[in-house]
């Protein structure tokens, strides 16, 4: 239940800088924190087992962990006037704001997911499912062509292997 008092679903996305969603977890109800939804997710377990690719990490919001596959920002207490934190934290919001975005189209073309399901919460967690399936194949056939998100810019070679605290290591570099 959620705190408005109907069913809810918790909702893990991975989206892509193009817009199109590249994993999609919503088995775990609506009162699951983040952090333990990505703790039992299949896609954590990938990153944390080291299949993932080498240097290769996720954007999350505060409401996960950092490490074991995410790179999260700084909370606010630890910048204190620290500037690299600050841009990394600019930089953070910037590239994440694509993934809202994606997020927001595909509310916006699936509008059932923006309010109550009348359903069962198994049937709705199939109904998210499918609807990410149709917005990427709606992407790919250019129904409703989405505007370009900016240009991509590589400013960073990606970090050694042996690297254990990736957010450390692009904040030195800002």
């Amino acid at each position: 239940m959620s705190r408005n008092g109907w069913s809810a679903l918790n909702v893990c996305v991975v989206a892509d800088a193009i817009g199109r969603i590249l994993y999609v977890n919503s088995a775990f109800p609506g009162s699951t924190h983040d952090s333990t939804l990505w703790n039992r997710c299949a896609l954590s377990r990938i990153f944390r087992t080291g299949e993932a690719i080498k240097g290769y990490q996720l954007l999350g919001d505060c409401g996960y962990a950092n490490g074991g596959g995410i790179m999260t920002p700084f909370r606010p207490t630890s910048i204190r006037g620290d500037v690299r934190k600050m841009r990394f934290n600019r930089q953070h919001i910037r590239t994440r704001l694509i993934v809202e975005r994606t997020i927001g189209r595909w509310k916006k073309r699936f509008t059932a997911l923006a309010s109550k399901f009348r359903v069962a919460p198994h049937f709705a967690s199939k109904m998210v499912i499918a609807s990410a399936v149709l917005h990427n194949i709606g992407y790919c056939l250019g129904v409703a062509k989405f505007r370009r998100l900016g240009r991509r810019r590589a400013t960073m070679a990606h970090p050694p292997e042996e690297e254990r605290d990736i957010r450390s290591y692009v904040v030195a570099r800002l």
